[in-house]
């Protein structure tokens, strides 16, 4: 009896050892039929990036070195961007651009809107001078906007920023004239002025008072000096007394006449006269003089 049930409990022993050897196997086994299945979950997906906005390219050609350009994309943030004399490459979207020309000093140039297609440049050339030329003689003297201008070839002449400037004439002995001048940018501005004699008036006529009578009493002295003796006519007193006034007069005078005439005269307002005639290669602006 004792070995029977010990063989029993052997026996139960092994099977329980057996099951759980063969559960792994039956854990890889498929699923019984009508039972679908564990799904696997599917890897994550990766993000696609947004394709590029097309964009080309904004070609400026600058005349001058001090410009800046202010460009407004039909997409995106506008830009400034400083511009050499040449080739200016700049990507920009496709669109159309509103594009600002200014100098450094804030003039503004130009104003355009440039279509901007997708791999493909677009130019844009900016004319940002013009010439100003003051026919006068050599002994006139020029400023533009507080500059002097240098003569060259018998005029004045200098290339400027188009639009509004200051000019003042001035020559000695004459009336200086100051007025506004507006300048087109590709054409040439000539000036001819026509310049009004100044007339000091008494301040002249003192001048030449002093030099005429201080030499008639000099000269009187020396008459004096040559034909009387030294105890007639007043003796040596008159006759100093004739030349010292008559030297301070002489001297007075020239030094009077002679800040009269480097002296320079009054500025007076001036209003130009436009006219525009058409030359081979551009315009040439004559402009005359009107008080």
């Amino acid at each position: 009896m004792f070995k029977t049930s010990m063989v029993q409990i052997t026996v139960s022993a092994l099977l329980v050892a057996s099951m759980v050897a063969a559960a792994p196997a039956l854990a890889d086994e498929p699923a019984a039929a009508g039972r679908p299945p564990a799904a696997t979950p599917a890897p994550a997906a990766t993000p696609t990036p947004a394709p590029a906005a097309a964009a080309g390219t904004l070609v400026i050609m600058a005349d001058a070195d001090d410009l800046v350009a202010e460009i407004k994309p039909a997409t995106g943030e506008a830009r400034v961007v400083g511009l050499k004399k040449g080739e200016n490459r700049t990507e920009v979207p496709a669109g159309d651009a509103e594009v600002v020309i200014t100098t450094k000093a804030g003039r503004r140039i130009l104003d355009a809107k440039v279509a901007i297609t997708a791999g493909a440049d677009a130019p844009l050339d900016v004319k940002s001078r013009a010439k100003l030329v003051v026919q006068a003689p050599a002994d006139a003297e020029v400023e533009l906007d507080g500059t002097d201008v240098t003569p060259t070839a018998g005029q004045f002449s200098v290339e400027t920023t188009p639009g509004g400037h200051s000019l003042v004439v001035q020559r000695v002995g004459h009336y200086g004239q100051k007025g506004p001048v507006d300048i087109e940018v590709g054409k040439t501005t000539k000036i001819v002025p026509e310049f009004e004699r100044f007339d000091p008036g008494s301040r002249k006529t003192i001048a030449w008072a002093g030099i005429l009578g201080g030499g008639a009493l000099v000269i009187t002295a020396i008459i004096i000096e040559a034909n009387t003796k030294y105890n007639e006519a007043g003796g040596d007193v008159v006759r100093w007394t004739l030349v010292g006034a008559g030297a301070v007069g002489f001297v007075g005078g020239t030094v009077m006449l002679k800040q009269i005439m480097d002296e320079p005269a009054p500025i007076k307002d001036a209003k130009f006269s436009v006219q525009v005639a058409r030359t081979q290669g551009g315009a040439v602006a004559t402009v005359g003089l009107r008080f």
